[in-house]
């Protein structure tokens, strides 16, 4: 139920309070030429000549002290009256309240120039091949729609956004000022693949597993596979350094990733996982320094086959209490979520494709929080993959590169990313509100595809299906209107959205494998 506030002193106060939150720089601040005037039809109704509008516009012009330049017609009925010079400020809004307390006038408003919406010079972004952070018309149905959030903010600097992952290449150049150091929290040292155990060191050494290592009694239930750099692909979803004409462009193009390493060969423990969530935001590991650079968004990608489990929920209530969104992939099983996935008070985030139909790997149900772009694969060959950072080793690093990839762990950061963007607009914002607020703004799946089945909860069916909000959540993410409902709010005033229909009991990404000593996975693909 939403909170009220009974007196006139607390809204003026929560007035304030939204105010302080979006600081207002000088050169955002809207210049004008003049002023856009509708006059209110003339005496007794009848048509009124051209010389007796000129007339009355001029009284009004002279009036407020408007230039005496002959006005400009506007559409089917405005005038534009100019200014001597532009205004903006104060100076602005007195000249408007002036025209508008003006009896002869029925609208007015500044003539102001209109900026071409804000979108990255980034090659992968010009030339579609990150159709995902486009608006839908250009992108595809399940496109973010970023480029008129973009109008509204392009992330704040020193907005702290983390990576529980496989730690991060450092020297990456679309990555170059982005990183923070963040820690190592690997405890065990052949999963840690570095030589040592926990540390500040947070770069990724690789997480490949040898044919000699496969399902070895170091590595059991684990497959050979090179290294995936997944940590690093993650970080340059989020923030690659954007308007540098290099690459592709990130998210939030002022925040900052910190890496939290929590995985290595054959996965991530749940203990280590537990503990990076917890470090990231702020909260005491025992034997580890605290983090200097807490974080307001948590993006995890692992999870188990299990439901939800005190370890995890405990971790995550820790992290919500200390201010931090925990964004987690819905997972890649194409059946219900599993924990975190199913914890309360995560956002969960499922994988649709570029033609908003949920992809045939994606996890789902009535609680997943959101759905996102996660590009297809496999035996899927409709619609575009996601593309992001990456690198050609196989063992360790070797040459920075970018690759495309698909699942719900790269489902999740878009969402992680649009939450850093509603922080820059309005602090303020609890987890429970961001995520409320991204699910409010969400929008509608696409009609029915009929050469699909629909998704039907419990009944899988091994290719893509046509999401409703009882089988997928509450709709697809947007980013501008997630922005729109930063500023503006919603009905969530307790700060409480709960859990069920809507899903604030949302989601995980799959990975794999919980033993009896927990929890190694493989990496989304």
């Amino acid at each position: 139920m939403s909170r009220r506030h009974p007196t006139l002193l607390s809204s003026l106060a929560l007035c304030a309070a939204l105010l302080a939150a979006v600081p207002v720089r000088a050169a955002d601040a809207p210049v004008a030429r003049g002023l856009i005037v509708q006059l209110k039809p003339a005496d007794g109704g009848g048509r009124e000549s051209a010389q007796a509008e000129r007339e009355r516009l001029a009284t009004v012009a002279a009036d407020a002290g408007l230039s005496g330049e002959a006005p400009m017609r506007v559409g089917a009925q405005g005038h534009l009256l100019h200014f001597p010079q532009p205004l903006s400020g104060a100076a602005l809004e007195a000249a408007e309240r002036r025209v508008r307390l003006n009896a002869q006038v029925a609208h007015v408003e500044p003539d102001v120039r209109l900026k071409r919406l804000a979108e990255p010079s980034d090659p992968f972004y010009t030339d579609g091949t990150q159709w995902h952070l486009r608006t839908p018309a250009a992108g595809g149905v399940a496109a973010l729609n970023l480029p008129p959030a973009w109008d509204r903010a392009t992330g704040a600097a020193g907005q702290v956004v983390a990576v529980v992952d496989t730690g991060a290449l450092y020297g990456h150049p679309d990555l170059a000022g982005k990183l923070l150091p963040g820690y190592d929290l690997i405890s065990d040292l052949d999963t840690a693949n570095d030589g040592n155990g926990r540390d500040a060191d947070a770069s990724d050494p690789g997480d490949w597993v040898t044919e000699a290592e496969a399902n070895s009694a170091r590595f059991p239930n684990c497959p050979a596979d090179d290294s995936s750099w997944h940590g690093t692909f993650i970080a340059g979803q989020i923030a690659a350094a954007t308007n540098n004409g290099l690459g592709g462009a990130g998210v939030s193009w002022g925040a900052q990733v910190l890496p939290v390493r929590v995985s290595g060969k054959c996965g991530a423990w749940l203990s280590d996982v537990v503990d990076g969530i917890r470090w990231a935001a702020g909260l005491a590991v025992q034997g580890v320094p605290r983090n200097a650079h807490p974080a307001r968004v948590i993006n995890v990608s692992f999870g188990g086959s299990t439901g939800c489990t005190y370890a995890y929920q405990s971790a995550i209530n820790d992290a919500s209490a200390a201010g931090a969104l925990v964004v987690v992939a819905a997972g890649n099983e194409n059946g219900p979520l599993t924990r975190p996935a199913d914890c309360a008070g995560v956002l969960a985030v499922g994988a649709v494709r570029q033609d908003g139909l949920k992809t045939y790997y994606s996890s789902y149900g009535i609680n997943v929080g959101i759905m996102a772009p996660g590009g297809s694969g496999g035996a899927d060959t409709s619609g575009a993959r996601l593309y992001s950072t990456a690198n050609t080793g196989t063992r360790g690093p070797a040459q920075h590169v970018y690759a495309a990839k698909n699942g719900t762990s790269f489902a999740a950061p878009l969402a992680a990313g649009v939450a850093s963007l509603m922080l820059a607009v309005n602090p303020a914002l609890t987890p429970a509100r961001i995520a409320s607020r991204i699910q409010s703004g969400a929008r509608d799946f696409p009609p029915a595809n009929r050469a699909y089945p629909t998704c039907v909860a419990g009944n899988a069916v091994n290719s893509a299906c046509n999401c409703t909000r009882e089988s997928c959540g509450p709709g697809l993410l947007d980013a501008d209107r997630s922005l729109q409902l930063a500023v503006e709010g919603g009905d969530d005033d307790d700060g409480d959205s709960g859990g069920g229909p809507t899903g604030l009991a949302w989601g995980l990404g799959l990975w794999a494998l919980a033993a009896v000593a927990w929890a190694a996975r493989r990496r989304q693909r």
